[in-house]
């Protein structure tokens, strides 16, 4: 990958786009949720919890079920620089009875959310993660080795659309991208993607029409996600990742999501998972202690 190529397109993008930050979330009138499978561009001081389940077949044919509860944390030093802390816990249970539980690896990032556009509905952001390798529990054959991933992010709003395809105009995507770097030679470089469409119908009536729904339903955004990973090198795995069609219903202080998880080939998997996250904002829980900035 050429470094300088990639700092200078980055340079490029954010100049182009005015600071103007907007509230939590918001890039003007567009709320960015935040999407189960794919991080958004917006970090600020939240707790995220989520819970997920697949039951796929072993090389041998045999049933095995993954349940997963990761817990990830962001904190906000400056209104900009944001430092995250993320892990998990696994239960596996496989064929003839066997049983296993344990932590994953812990990952430590540090991330920084560019200039936001009221105007064009838009964000940019940049970080840096770090998988730290043999923080995880052996029984459940935890990397011993760390990865290093810088990545970057981006959310579009489609609010200005033209009037003959209004109805659009609630659209909007979040998209990231993470190369990931493993500190072990032998292990092979991968491609981490993701892209996530969303309809916000609270939106479509306070922007584009009221159309008579309910008033629960304006705080509901149907959602598809893309979360792939593509192996960089010969002799590995090529692509893996899932389809996440789902739902997420918001509040002012946080968000409750349910998807479907569906594998996008037989090297992810055989059979249909679910995720379902609480995403708290602590920015509103906790206004004046956990939910600002260190640092003004």
């Amino acid at each position: 990958m050429r470094w300088p190529a990639l700092r200078a397109a980055l340079l490029a993008l954010i100049s182009v786009l005015p600071l103007s930050a907007d509230g939590q979330g918001f890039a003007g009138k567009r709320l960015f949720p935040a999407t189960p499978s794919v991080v958004d561009p917006f970090f600020i001081d939240e707790l995220d919890m989520l819970f997920s389940h697949r039951a796929d077949a072993n090389a041998d044919g045999a049933q095995v079920d993954t349940a997963q509860a990761t817990l990830n944390f962001s904190k906000r030093i400056t209104e900009r620089l944001t430092l995250t802390l993320a892990s998990g816990y696994i239960h596996l249970d496989q064929a003839q009875g066997s049983k296993q539980n344990g932590f994953s690896n812990t990952t430590l990032g540090v991330k920084f959310m560019g200039p936001i556009s009221a105007e064009r509905e838009s964000v940019v952001a940049i970080g840096l993660d770090a998988k730290i390798g043999g923080t995880g529990s052996q029984a459940i054959d935890r990397d011993s080795f760390s990865t290093l991933s810088p990545a970057f992010f981006l959310g579009q709003g489609f609010g200005n659309l033209p009037e003959s395809v209004k109805y659009l105009r609630p659209l909007a995507f979040n998209a990231a991208i993470a190369y990931n770097f493993p500190t072990r030679g032998r292990e092979p470089e991968t491609l981490s993607s993701g892209f996530a469409l969303h309809y916000n119908l609270g939106y479509l009536t306070s922007f584009v029409r009221d159309i008579g729904l309910p008033a629960w339903l304006n705080h509901v955004i149907p959602v598809v996600e893309a979360p792939l990973r593509f192996c960089m090198e010969s002799g590995c795995e090529g692509l893996t990742g899932t389809i996440n069609p789902g739902v997420i219903w918001f509040n002012h202080l946080g968000q409750i999501s349910i998807e479907a998880s569906i594998p996008v080939n037989k090297r992810t998997g055989d059979r249909v998972g679910m995720l379902l996250q609480l995403h708290l904002y602590m920015e509103d829980l906790f206004p004046n202690s956990l939910g600002k900035p260190f640092f003004d």
